[in-house]
């Protein structure tokens, strides 16, 4: 309030206030025997001048230039009367107003909020100072109380803690906007709140087979996608989460381009015979990777100015001069022991009996072996646990943890597959361990023959539009036997079964572009099995890929 409005608000509480002596009224109809404001000679609101010396009235004001810059009125019934004053000379004794100073920081000095009411304020009473607000209280209109004690709209929404792109929590205050915090290190901002990490974000790393896992933005998780097969071959996943192919037999990448896969049949290419890069002469032919001479016919190969079945000779198995060992036979291109014996090392063994191999290649028996196991041992596996190494002193030391049922009616669940050729399901580094233990209890749908159990799978083939409803399915093993042929994967649909064999280091494929192989949105079974009779034991880890 500005000084001459608080003068004239004086001259105002005094008049009312006022039940004694004479009738002074500013209105112009007074009574005679009154003098009017203009003969009592009142100063002037408009300005500073002083009240004319002669004038007949005395006003007990104070001077504009002492008047506080807002009144702190007394209430009316705390007013004063006027004091009675001669006929002739009316005085108007006005009491002094107790106004709050000039307040700390250039505001209005108050000692409660009932001394900045006529403002609208409140009273900030550590600093005896009228303000507009102290808490969201005394805001309006959803604004709330800033730092500096003025109502304004608050400078972000609240909600839940967020996470910024560069891993940080960051918290809304309404009074001062939003507030990052820093998360310690080793930890992240995940679902916001720091948190430790399951990785470290953004890295890539391989799992078994094909698997290729990606850790998160945030470090909470991976994503586990595979790596693509290709046309005659296989994903791989190496490296820094890199991906390859890993060719089918008898198939090379010559090229260097994974997205043909392995392009070149290097049994039958005369540019790239046995292996990229290696041509037969003008006059010769390729034969299952071998230059020959077309003189020898189908299936023959010249070895040394002789046809040769390089399938079967064993002083020429698999290539000209490659010799098969004592009591081992050639088959398929490959030095095979005949008789049930096994080859450990070239050497062509009985399994059952051989001390240096008893039960398995490289199972040393310190007395006798029989029946492939050490004299004397006596062990029996508990459930899925399995004695692969045939040793008693770490007992069944291997486990089987495959996710996959071992029956039928217990398949492991597949997602769902559609009908394009380049949507690829895979099953990575899933193991099925035998020995010649017995179980007990024994596994689910454990084969005492074989020693192992079966792993079945479940998918449900969707189909779509212009679907010719066929498969491929392509399996590689590792870490057994690559001689025979052990490991059986089966199809099975409301239509058809097919089955494959694999050795336990080995691969292969089945596939058919024939139509309507199975019915559009039923299930399709996926089994792999041992079929290979003790005492062979092992731990042979495989993968699928397959398309429906």
């Amino acid at each position: 309030m500005h000084r001459p409005v608080a003068a004239l608000l004086l001259l105002s509480l005094v008049g009312c206030g006022s039940s004694r002596g004479v009738d002074f009224s500013l209105d112009a109809s007074a009574s005679t025997d009154a003098p009017t404001v203009a003969e009592v000679g009142a100063p002037d609101v408009s300005s500073d001048d002083a009240a004319p010396v002669d004038a007949p009235v005395a006003l007990d004001v104070p001077a504009p230039d002492d008047a506080p810059p807002v009144i702190d009125a007394a209430s009316p019934e705390d007013a004063p009367m006027a004091v009675d004053a001669p006929s002739d000379a009316p005085m108007v004794d006005v009491p002094s107003v107790d106004a709050p100073d000039a307040g700390r920081d250039g505001g209005l000095s108050c000692r409660s909020s009932r001394d900045c009411g006529a403002l609208g304020f409140v009273c900030d009473t550590a600093r005896m100072t009228c303000v507009e607000c102290l808490t969201e209280v005394d805001c309006t209109g959803g604004q709330v109380c800033g730092p500096d004690s003025v109502c304004r709209a608050p400078r972000c929404t609240v909600g839940p803690a967020t996470c910024t792109a560069e891993g940080r929590v960051r918290t809304c205050d309404p009074r001062t906007g939003f507030v990052e915090m820093v998360c310690p290190a080793g930890m992240g901002c995940i679902g916001g709140r720091c948190q430790t990490r399951a990785c470290t974000p953004g890295a890539v790393e391989c799992g078994a087979g094909a698997e290729r896992r990606t850790c998160s933005a945030d470090g909470s998780s991976q994503t586990i996608t595979a790596c693509p097969a290709a046309p005659n071959a296989v994903g791989r996943c190496s490296g820094a989460g890199a991906c390859s192919i890993v060719c089918n037999p008898g198939f090379a990448d010559c090229n260097n381009n994974t997205a043909d896969g392995c392009e070149v049949d290097a049994r039958s290419s005369v540019a790239h015979c046995g292996a990229c890069g290696r041509a037969c002469t003008a006059g010769l032919v390729c034969v299952a990777g071998a230059c020959t001479s077309a003189a020898c016919g189908a299936g023959l190969s010249t070895c040394s100015g002789a046809c040769r079945d390089l399938n079967s000779d064993p002083a020429n198995c698999g290539a000209c001069g490659r010799a098969c060992g004592a009591g081992m036979a050639c088959a398929a291109g490959s030095c095979v022991c005949t008789g049930g014996l096994t080859s450990c090392g070239g050497r062509c063994v009985n399994l059952q009996s051989d001390l240096a191999n008893c039960g398995g290649c490289g199972v040393a028996c310190g007395t006798s072996c029989t029946a492939g196991l050490c004299a004397g041992s006596t062990l029996t596996c508990s459930g899925s646990t399995y004695d692969v190494n045939g040793l008693t002193s770490d007992g069944c030391e291997a486990v089987d943890d495959s996710v996959a049922g071992h029956t039928q009616a217990t398949a492991s669940s597949r997602p769902s597959q559609g009908c394009s050729d380049t949507t690829l399901g895979t099953i990575n580094g899933v193991r099925i361990p035998s020995d010649a233990r017995p179980h007990s209890p024994a596994p689910q749908g454990f084969v005492a023959t074989v020693g192992a159990a079966p792993d079945w799978y479940s998918v449900r083939a969707t189909g779509g539009s212009f679907c010719a409803n066929n498969y491929g399915v392509t399996v590689v093993t590792s870490g057994g036997s690559s001689e025979g042929s052990c490991y059986v994967v089966t199809l099975i649909t409301d239509r058809t079964t097919v089955s494959m064999a694999v050795s336990g280091s080995g691969s292969n494929t089945m596939s058919s572009a024939a139509f309507g192989l199975y019915t559009e949105n039923t299930t399709v079974y996926l089994r792999v099995e041992k079929v290979c009779s003790l005492p062979l034991r092992e731990n042979v880890e495989y993968t699928l890929s397959y398309h429906l």
